[in-house]
């Protein structure tokens, strides 16, 4: 999960995580990110929390959040990293399964061009 780093989301995701009865995780407003994530864990869910992503170093949260692609699941609209935005954070993180993600990602690519779906 990527999120803009300032107080008002910190106390967003707080307070979100206090609706879905993880508890009230007051840290979560004055944690530091270290490198610009951490790995949470609540309630027997493990979450990566980023406040910046790798490879997206040019682009802002904002920007980035403006080019995502929205679903919509069990009623809450969704936001996804645009596909060149999460493969460009792939290709920077290069773990092997990063690696493989990225295979993965430039095929679907190429099909979406191939069936005229440009974008996400």
């Amino acid at each position: 999960m990527w999120i803009e780093d300032t107080l008002e989301n910190r106390k967003r995701l707080r307070a979100s995580f206090r609706e879905l009865g993880y508890g009230d995780i007051e840290s979560l407003e004055t944690m530091e990110f270290v490198r610009g994530w951490t790995t949470f864990y609540a309630a027997g869910v493990e979450l990566d929390i980023m406040t910046s992503m790798k490879g997206l170093e040019d682009a802002s949260f904002v920007e980035c959040y403006e080019m995502a692609a929205f679903v919509t699941l069990e009623g809450v609209k969704v936001p996804f990293l645009h596909i060149n935005h999460l493969i460009a954070n792939k290709k920077a993180v290069n773990r092997p399964i990063d690696q493989m993600d990225v295979i993965q990602l430039e095929e679907i690519k190429k099909l979406k061009e191939k069936e005229g779906k440009t974008g996400n």
